[in-house]
């Protein structure tokens, strides 16, 4: 920016001289010094400035994965042999980046129209403030609603298993969790789900203690399993041992399960440069979890906005929808999420997804790869670092078994899972049956037909190959 008509600093007024450090508002271009701006409380929102009177103007949006998604695109990375595994990744993160963009605020009397339907797994969270205060209200409201939500997930009701049964809705089963002992507010979990599902509660993970609050089921949708779990984390509670006991509770849960964790954690994710937030955040990244709701989900006096309530899953592939209930008399408001359990989980059995291929992994191109590279051993031995060593290899491999054109192909592991390395290998081998049978023909010893013993190995072996496939490939 050109400072040359010394424009004033929004944090102590003074002018900005050139060689001055400053921030400038990402929505109104005002700009700070750089040293106000590490005084003042403001934060930085997804990396980025936004002054204080834009912040107050119009909440923000969290999505960390915006810019990378902007920065990168797989059109530019699908040829490389390596790429596979990261265009994976990749993907993922536009799903993530695409399901926080679309999170939306949603009036409760019109909520039914995208949530709550009987055809999709549909849930919703809410930090109620208390039961005998609220939910009364909240009963009403979802029943006036007609909103038929699969799970609803419920904390700070500040009642325990005891004086659950108090509080029921209508066609649900509800699973309370201890409140935390000789304290009377601020404290207790609990899960309603529909009675259309079957819900077992799973004691080893719920827990209470003074930095985490859990109550898990496990839901048989009749599609797949799911675990879904409440978690409250208190503001006054120890943010790093709350991560901790996070952490380890996520490893008590079945290994490779779908997972959905909805709750109050008292992490303000819109502001990134917090290093509690971070640490949060890396957190649920690490365990593989994604966030689906980005829009503030509390504030007082309709400022102060924060988002510290959200719904955590490690299978974004099934969400279809998210966004918050914004009418509901509370500081807190209720976060909601739909997924497609049949979509996520039942491949099209008519449709055969066809691979892109863009090298040859031959036994000759492989063969051919191992001879470059041992040409190229002192250079090898020479790289001071692992990059020239990465860059002397991918060359190799470009050389030696990348394919002049791509091909599709849906013969892969995913449409024929029964292609082993062993039938690999036999397939090898009958083709070097065949080839010592061809040049039998070529050698002039032989009659044209070539050699009559080479040509019933080779057919001989070819018809049990051939018996095996098809005895492997039957439905």
């Amino acid at each position: 920016m050109n400072t040359t008509h010394k424009e004033k600093c929004s944090g102590c007024n003074k002018n900005i001289l050139a060689g001055h450090t400053y921030l400038e508002c990402t929505k109104c271009s005002s700009i700070i010094h750089k040293k106000c701006f590490n005084m003042s409380n403001t934060d930085l929102v997804n990396f980025r400035y936004v002054c204080t009177n834009c912040r107050l103007s119009k909440p923000q949006i969290y999505n960390p994965f915006k810019e990378f998604t902007d920065s990168h695109h797989s059109k530019d990375l699908d040829d490389k042999f390596y790429a596979e595994d990261f265009l994976e990744t990749f993907d993922t993160v536009r799903r993530a980046n695409e399901i926080l963009d679309s999170c939306q605020y949603h009036k409760l009397s019109l909520a039914h129209k995208h949530f709550g339907n009987k055809t999709e797994f549909s849930t919703l969270f809410y930090n109620i403030d208390g039961n005998f205060t609220n939910f009364d209200t909240f009963a009403a409201e979802i029943s006036l609603q007609k909103i038929d939500f699969s799970v609803i997930a419920l904390a700070e009701t500040n009642v325990g298993k005891e004086k659950g049964n108090l509080f029921r809705l209508v066609n649900y089963n509800h699973f309370y969790n201890e409140k935390l002992p000789n304290k009377s507010k601020g404290t207790g979990v609990c899960l309603y789900i529909h009675s259309s599902l079957n819900a077992t509660i799973n004691e080893k993970l719920c827990t209470v203690t003074a930095n985490l609050e859990a109550l898990f089921v496990s839901i048989n949708s009749g599609v797949t399993k799911i675990n879904v779990g409440v978690v409250y984390r208190s503001p006054n509670s120890d943010p790093a041992l709350f991560l901790e006991e996070l952490v380890h509770l996520n490893s008590n849960l079945p290994k490779n399960s779908k997972s959905i964790l909805l709750g109050d954690f008292n992490f303000d994710l819109l502001k990134s440069s917090n290093t509690q937030t971070q640490d949060f955040e890396n957190t649920f990244l690490s365990l593989g979890y994604f966030p689906l709701i980005s829009r503030p989900t509390h504030s007082i006096n309709n400022q102060q906005y924060s988002c510290i309530d959200n719904i955590l899953t490690n299978f974004i592939d099934a969400v279809t929808n998210t966004g918050v209930i914004e009418d509901l008399a509370s500081h807190h408001k209720p976060v909601i999420a739909n997924f497609n359990l049949n979509n996520s989980y039942k491949a099209n059995s008519n449709s055969k997804p066809k691979i892109l291929q863009h090298y040859n992994f031959s036994r000759k191109n492989i063969e051919s790869l191992s001879h470059e590279l041992e040409s190229k051993h002192n250079e090898i031995l020479a790289c001071p670092d692992f990059e020239p060593f990465f860059e002397i290899f991918t060359t190799a491999v470009e050389n030696n078994c990348k394919l002049d054109k791509p091909k599709t192909s849906k013969r892969n592991a995913l449409n024929n899972p029964w292609i082993t390395e062993s039938i690999v290998d036999a397939i090898a081998t009958r083709e070097r049956l065949y080839d010592s049978w061809k040049a039998s023909k070529r050698s002039g010893v032989f009659s044209p037909a070539g050699d009559t013993k080479l040509e019933k190995k080779f057919k001989d072996y070819r018809r049990c190959l051939k018996q095996l496939s098809n005895i492997l490939n039957c439905d």
